[in-house]
Order: structure tokens, then sequence, then C-alpha cells
């Protein structure tokens, strides 16, 4: 992947002179709010700013909020009194998760109205979350990242124990940039929600501030926390420059989501801007010399809140705009589901969720068997803003995982997204009806053949379907017992003995018992730990909001239909079938241990005959069909003739009744 990144960079190294225009600085008008004059820290703001939260080094102080820009404020009451060190809000506000130095993080699902008590009592230096809040991560001071994936229910440890200090989020929350506050260390960027972590050792080791990211994480800005300068990425983390900043006691930089407006608050000074993506910075004489504490530019970089110890906070609103045209970035991306998946080929899809200023010139993806790809799939692409493409890849192998990424190239250069990966469809079965699948005809007889089976038919009118145990000891008797999924179980007389067996079916069929994965089919009355494992997947995987009480109940059920519903192609289709049912089994369970352990679940043999059985409705399993009746006239069956048309009759009989009952049994089983 790298060559396929440095081959385009080299075709448009050439226009990198080109790459930011310049304008007249915009400039902006700076209000004193009367939020009291408090040793302000963390300001966390709506996308357009007319939000605000804001928190104080008080050993024991309240959340404040502001609904109107900053013009007055109020306390959150439910949060109560502690020494808050950090805040930060969903886009729209619902979702707030705060920390406490030395104490516990805090989360509230309805705009700060309630706060629920997480974690365990640390020394929280800083928190960020994904725009839609999903995706919290948060640092300790000499300790771990941890992360979340639920909203802040449960967290995880990451990566190893250091002094961190700050920690920023695209709004995607796959990428992450934290940085620490001992001198010597780099910045640390992660692209997979913060489960691993890179050092960036061309980051200029430094004491850093608080870091910010824009244009979907792919830029990010930091200052550094004795005089220095402030630091620009525009590839994740890879390369940085140190910009015409001045040097300053950085606390914080933000920016806006664009890239084009940047702010930095110097702990000693003025707040600086820059509004043609860090080329050039004016100090902001408005902002006065104070204490500043922490920076935040709403995403169209209008407008600027900004905290400083002891003192109100301020607000700034933007008198000119520059036009956004003026800056132009790398385009940024995303991927869309795979479609038309088959054994051997797929259609990739993605679109440009912003050209950066410039059309794209080249658009594709990179593609292979792991993170390394090895193949691409490009076309020459003027596309812009909303714009979609995709790219058809042939020649693939059968349930095989591979991984892919989309990429985009304007005249600034190349952008990509993370890591996504597609599985293509099972292999086709091939049912072996023949007498040497591991089975045996030793004598004449009307039994039915199962590919793949062990059992035999040793006598006339015997058949033994594939299992793992069952037994055929007298002639005429056939014991089925089927070891897949579900439970249940048949009885019938035959034409020449009894038949009955039980089919126990258990989550896959190769006995894969991952503690990731649900180890058995369910539905409505199951309860259990299973059930539990099934609810709480529902919950993370489709947002549902079940209660995890390890009964299946109708909430329970309803929630696996819209399930089954969502991956209809994956649990539906393969039956031939587009009603959820509402039942754990077979496909449903195929599909959700995937998802749940990232792995392939391939069906068992017996499994997907039984479906081909079921979706194609052979006539075997016919139960309303019964034998051509024979005029009576110059062709009337011989007395011999009749004996070996009832014995057949009865031989299909027997065959249908087999297999009808199976195929009722997996009806609306999926």
């Amino acid at each position: 992947m790298k060559n396929h990144i440095k081959f385009y960079i080299l075709i448009f190294i050439a226009f990198a002179g080109f790459s930011i225009v310049n304008s007249a600085f915009a400039s902006y008008t700076w209000t004193e709010t009367g939020s009291g004059q408090k040793a302000w820290k963390q300001i966390a703001i709506t996308s357009e700013a007319s939000k605000i939260f804001a928190v104080t080094t008080n050993d024991s102080d309240s959340i404040y909020t502001s609904s109107d820009g900053g013009v007055s404020w109020s306390t959150l009451s439910g949060a109560g009194t502690k020494k808050w060190n950090g805040i930060v809000s969903s886009a729209d506000e619902q979702y707030l998760a705060a920390i406490v130095h030395g104490g516990f993080i805090y989360t509230s699902n309805d705009s700060g109205s309630t706060w629920t008590e997480r974690d365990s009592s640390r020394s929280w230096t800083a928190i960020t979350s994904s725009s839609d809040g999903q995706y919290l991560v948060a640092t300790v001071w000499n300790g771990n990242i941890y992360t979340s994936d639920d909203y802040g229910v449960t967290w995880i440890a990451r990566d190893s124990a250091r002094n961190w200090t700050a920690i920023t989020s695209s709004p995607s929350g796959d990428k992450l940039a934290a940085v620490t506050y001992s001198g010597g260390e780099p910045v640390y960027t992660s692209t997979d929600y913060g489960q691993t972590w890179i050092p960036q050792t061309d980051s200029n080791s430094g004491c850093w501030s608080y870091i910010t990211s824009y244009n979907d994480g792919n830029g990010l800005a930091v200052g550094n926390c004795t005089p220095g300068q402030v630091n620009i990425s525009t590839n994740g983390g890879l390369d940085w420059n140190q910009v015409n900043s001045g040097n300053g006691n950085w606390y914080s930089v933000s920016s806006s989501a664009d890239g084009s407006v940047l702010a930095a608050a110097d702990h000693a000074g003025f707040i600086k801007i820059s509004t043609d993506g860090g080329d050039t910075w004016e100090t902001q004489n408005d902002s006065g010399d104070k204490v500043w504490t922490y920076v935040v530019v709403s995403e169209d970089g209008s407008r600027i809140v900004a905290s400083a110890d002891g003192s109100n906070i301020y607000t700034a609103l933007l008198d000119v705009v520059t036009p956004p045209t003026s800056i132009v970035n790398v385009p940024t991306l995303a991927t869309s589901t795979p479609t038309a998946i088959s054994t051997t080929s797929v259609t990739l899809n993605a679109s440009i969720v912003n050209d950066g200023g410039a059309s794209t010139t080249n658009t594709g993806f990179n593609w292979g068997s792991d993170v390394n790809y090895g193949s691409t799939a490009s076309t020459s692409n003027v596309l812009g803003s909303g714009q979609n493409f995709f790219e058809i890849l042939s020649g693939l192998t059968c349930a095989t995982t591979y991984h892919y990424n989309a990429f985009a190239i304007n005249s600034v250069g190349i952008s990509t997204t993370s890591d996504s990966t597609f599985l293509t469809v099972i292999c086709p079965f091939v049912p072996n009806l023949g007498p040497n699948s591991q089975g045996s005809n030793e004598n004449e007889g009307g039994g039915v053949i199962i590919p793949n089976g062990q059992g035999s038919n040793d006598a006339e009118g015997t058949t033994t379907i594939p299992t793992q145990g069952g037994n055929n000891n007298d002639e005429g008797t056939t014991t089925p017992s089927i070891q897949e999924r579900n439970s249940g179980s048949s009885s019938s007389s035959g034409s020449s003995g009894s038949r009955s067996g039980t089919f126990n079916f258990i989550s896959n069929s190769t006995g894969n018992t991952n503690s990731c994965s649900i180890n058995t089919s369910l539905r409505f009355g199951s309860t259990g730990s299973e059930v539990q494992k099934l609810q709480a997947l529902l919950n993370k995987l489709i947002n549902t909001n079940l209660k995890i009480s390890g009964k299946y109940d109708e909430a329970t059920r309803s929630a696996v239909k819209a399930f089954q519903l969502q991956y209809a192609n994956d649990i539906l289709a393969p039956w031939g079938v587009n009603e959820a049912s509402g039942i754990v089994s077979f496909t449903t369970l195929k599909k959700l241990n995937e998802l749940s352990c990232s792995q392939e679940f391939p069906l068992s043999s017996v499994e997907q005959y039984l479906i081909n059985l079921y979706k194609v409705d052979l006539a075997v399993i016919n139960p309303e069909s019964t034998p051509v009746p024979v005029e009576v006239g110059t062709n009337t069956p011989t007395p011999e003739q009749n004996a070996d048309q009832t014995a057949s009759a009865a031989s299909s009989e027997f065959s249908n009744n087999i297999f009808q009952k199976i195929a009722n049994f997996f009806k609306n089983i999926f």
C-alpha cells in the first residue's frame, strides 16, 4: 500500500506550492461572558458553538453550561460538585462524558440531566469522543489510555502507562491522537478506535499541550507547553512541520473541521489565530493578556470559545469569513457496504465526503488478503464532494475474507480510508449422492443417500441419515439423529418398521465454542446466559436497547427480526425468503458470530444441504405427491408389476416422509 501512496505523491509533488491559497486575514470580535471568574479549564461545544459546557479546576465545583452562546450560564445540578477535569459532548449534545481527577468517569444520555458513575477512580487527565458519542477515549496520568465503544458503559485499558495529558478524536472515532507531558515523547496515533497505538517519531518530541484533529482525523495540530512552535501534520501524524506561530507556552490548540481556521491559547500571553491552515498567524489583541487554558473552534470556524484561569470565559465571532475555496486540502472519503458479493467477485463502494476544495483526479481501492493489500483497482475520476465511486473485483476465492481501503487523489495529494473487510460467498455445496460418500448401499434398496453421510444402507428398504449417532439395526428401521442447531423430535411409522429421532443443534458444525460466540440456537421462551449474550450483541450491532435479562421475550424477538432484515442478504436470501422469523439458528447464528468474533463460521455440509432442499422445494419433500393412477386396459400391469409399483411407492413415501419432516422442522428457522 505504501508503495502505491508514494507513487501518487510523486506524481503530484510539483503542485505542492499551489495547495494553499492565502487571502485577507479574517478578524474576530471578542466578548467577555458573564460566566464568572473561575479557574476554568476544559470546554466542550456543539458544532455551531451555541451550546457550551465548561469545567473548572476547583476541588469541588459544578459543570457549567450555556445555551445562548455564552450570554447566560447555569449549572448541571444532576452532575453534582466534584473536581471535574474534563468534559466532552456529542454533536447533538445528547451524550455527555466528564472526568474527575482522582475520581470516576461520569456519563449522561439526556443532555446532562442525569449522570451515571463509570469505571474506577483514577487520575483522569483528558477525554474525547466521536461526534455521535458512542466511542469514548480517556487518558490517565501515569496510567493507561482507556476506550469505550458503548457510550461509556464499559472501558478497556490500552497501551502502556505514560504521563498522558491530552487526546483528540476524528468525528467517526476511529482515528485518535494522544500526547504526554513528558519531554522526549512523540505524538501517539491510532486508526482502530484506540486498540493499538503507534509512536510518530517525526513529531518533534516535546512537552505537548491539548491536541486537535481536523479533516476527518488526517490533520493534527499541537503546541509545545514550554516555549516552542505549533506543530502540524496533514497525513495523520506520519510527517510533521513547525508552523510560523511564534514561540509560546501553548496550553491548547483547536481547529475548524477543515483545518482552515486554527486557534492556539498561550498560557502566558494572548490567543493566536490562523485562517489559512497555519501558514500565517495573528495575535488577537482583543483577547487580552491572560492565563489562557483552553480554546475551541466551531466546525465552520466562525466562532471561538476560550477559557482562562481566574477570568470569565470569552467568545469570539468572525467578522470577515475567508472564502472556503481559498484552502485546498486532500479529499476526505468514506467506504460503504460492498455489493454484488459472490463466490469470486464483489463491487466495492465509496464516496467523496469532501473534495478538499479541488476535484479528484483518481479514485480506487487497495485490496488483498491482509492489511498489506498488494493489489489496486483504480479509475481516473473527476469527482466532487458528495459523489460516489466503485470498482468491481473479480477472480476472488470463495469463502475468503479480504481486506481493502479506498483512496482518492486531488491536486494536493492522496487520502485513504481505514481498513475494511468483506467475505466472499461460501463455496458452492456439491452433494455427493453416490454410494461412496463414506456410506454404502450394500444391498439393493430404496433408501435415500445423504451427501457426505457416515451411515449406510445395509439392507433393502433401510436408510441412515448422516449423523453423529443413530443406527440401522433391523431391516426397515431408521433412526436419524442429526446434530446441528436447535432441538426437536419427530416420529412416524414406516411401511416396514418405525422411525423416530431427536434433532439436536449446536452453534456451528465445526464445534467452535469461542467465548465471543453464541453456542446454541435460541427462540422465544429461551432463557440463560446465551440469551444474555444475544441481547448484549444486538444492543451493540444494531443499537437496540434490550434489557440484558437472559429471557427471550417479545422485545428480543423483535430485535432479532430487525437484525435478520438488516442482514437479509446473509440470513434470509440463502433460504430464498424475505420475511424474518425471529428465531436464532443456522444463518442468523452464523452472521451474529462472524460479526462478534471477526472470523468465519461456515455452515456444515448437512446445513447447506437442508437449506438447498428447503429453498429449491424439491419434489422429494412434497407431502402432497401421490402415485399416478394406472388406467386399466392393454397396459394393465401384471401382478408382479403391481408388486414392484407398490414397493416403489412405499419406498418413495418413506423418503418423502423423512425429508418432509426435516424440511418442516427447518421452516422459518433461519
